[in-house]
């Protein structure tokens, strides 16, 4: 079951029982551990992610033809890495059974090549006694943490890591309580009760419409229900990190502060439009679900384009009507019209919202030229994305125009592909603003002509000349 699958610590060798006195002096300190024989006959299927703490014996005896062959060594180390570890980016310490330097030297050759996303924090070189003994057990846990001491932006990372997994442990164990009383209140079981507060927390995210949906609408109503129960656990706590460490974060926000007086970052903008891609957009959408928040990319006659042009096909419009052109100009290659979903999430979770809504706007290149009219109330830029999907590549500005809001038929939306979904919060600010913008209340005035010719020839002067056509 994948349920027990957390742990930090994997450890390898082919001898189960000189791996036994590891495993139990990792476990009186707390540190629980899976091991792995790395036979070549295993089932390899699943990899573990996570790994923090790699415990190695260096010589196994199935994979290596020469053990006296450091090459020979690292090389069959790390052909049964390659079958058992995660190559995701990450941070580990190694701890290496051996009395061969220059096996440790070629494996971490050899490591550095097959996974050049994980950072090596260090490589400790011990023999087994030196932990057979409870009594210096607390000497491989000193190690571990003079080791990560040198690493110590990976504490604050590691602190938040287990402090979501102590949270999400805390959640299961207020969800089994209320289990518990429900069958205790209504003298039935304890899964009857389990099953029944998981169906009340999975209607209450996507209401009574799940019952014609399926069983994994039910599964992914039960998660997006129980995302903010850990959520709230998380917001105010504060990770196990040493105080020199926070400091140093303290600092580094200091100076980020300090280079927006000159409009620059100690992030390059690919790497920041990289994190809002993290932090507000999800990748998560499916063909056929309305969902608030998807992004529907519509390549210029490409299949969703073409799906909603009957419908709507006003673009050269909103083109018009986002972007400040001089006359003649056109909009170069790599602009993206757009339709983003603005269904409010309480008619969606219901199951009230018979026709689908959406805002337009464009997706706009890094490399773009063309002004968009940010300086009107009704467009806005709302954020800088990189992005990855099958029709998009790149760093991209989202810019979206109120003055469009459109809505299709479901069954015309549901053939529709979703490129990405801006996730809850981004997309409560878009239809927040956008309500802001639709329920102004407005008032008559008369400018005089003048100051309005004024102000438009200064709109038209601030679009920059392009010679792209």
């Amino acid at each position: 079951m994948n349920g027990f699958r957390t742990s930090r610590a994997l450890i390898i060798d082919d001898e189960i029982i000189e791996a036994m006195p590891i495993v139990r002096a990792l476990g009186l300190l707390g540190i629980s551990s899976i091991y792995h024989d790395a036979h070549p006959d295993r089932d390899y299927s699943t990899k573990h992610a996570g790994v923090r703490l790699l415990v190695l014996d260096m010589v196994l005896g199935e994979r290596v033809a020469d053990a006296n062959n450091p090459k020979d060594v690292a090389s069959g180390l790390i052909g049964a890495l390659r079958q058992i570890l995660d190559p995701s980016p990450g941070l580990l310490v190694a701890v290496c059974w051996t009395k061969h330097k220059e096996n440790v030297d070629e494996f971490v050759k050899a490591f550095a090549t097959e996974f050049p996303y994980i950072q090596l924090a260090d490589v400790l070189v011990l023999e087994k006694t030196d932990v057979e003994d409870p009594a210096k057990s607390e000497s491989l846990v000193q190690g571990i943490r003079d080791a990560m001491s040198r690493y110590e932006p990976a504490t604050l990372l590691l602190g938040w890591e287990q402090l979501v997994h102590e949270a999400a442990t805390k959640t299961t164990s207020n969800i089994c309580e209320l289990a518990a009383t429900h069958a205790a209140t209504e003298k039935t079981s304890w899964s009857d009760g389990a099953y029944a507060v998981c169906a009340a927390l999975a209607l209450a995210e996507r209401g009574a419409r799940l019952t014609t949906e399926g069983p994994d609408f039910a599964l992914r109503g039960l998660t997006d229900a129980l995302g903010p129960l850990l959520l709230d656990r998380i917001e105010h706590a504060t990770p196990d990190v040493p105080k020199e460490v926070a400091a140093l974060l303290f600092e580094t926000a200091g100076r980020e502060v300090d280079q927006w007086v000159n409009s620059t970052s100690l992030l390059r903008t690919d790497l920041r439009a990289i994190l809002n891609s993290k932090v507000n957009i999800s990748y998560n959408v499916t063909k056929g679900e309305v969902c608030p928040g998807n992004v529907y990319v519509l390549p210029w006659k490409g299949e969703n384009y073409a799906a909603t042009q009957p419908y709507f096909s006003e673009w050269p419009e909103v083109k018009a009507d986002t972007f400040c052109f001089k006359p003649g100009e056109k909009l170069a290659p790599g602009h993206f019209p757009v339709l983003v979903e603005i269904t409010p999430p309480c008619d969606f979770a219901q199951g009230k919202g018979k026709v689908p809504r959406f805002v337009t706007g464009f997706l706009i290149p890094e490399s773009s030229t063309a002004p968009i009219r940010e300086e009107a109330a009704y467009v806005r830029r709302v954020s800088i994305f990189q992005l990855n999907t099958l029709d998009i590549n790149g760093v991209h500005s989202l810019a979206i125009n109120c003055h469009y809001i459109v809505s299709f038929p479901r069954a015309i939306t549901q053939k529709l592909h979703p490129s990405f979904r801006l996730r809850s919060a981004i997309a409560a600010d878009v239809v927040a603003w956008i309500g802001a913008h639709m329920s102004r209340p407005g008032f008559v005035q008369l400018v005089p002509a003048l100051a309005q010719h004024a102000h438009c020839v200064a709109q038209e002067a601030a679009a920059e000349p392009s010679d792209q056509k």
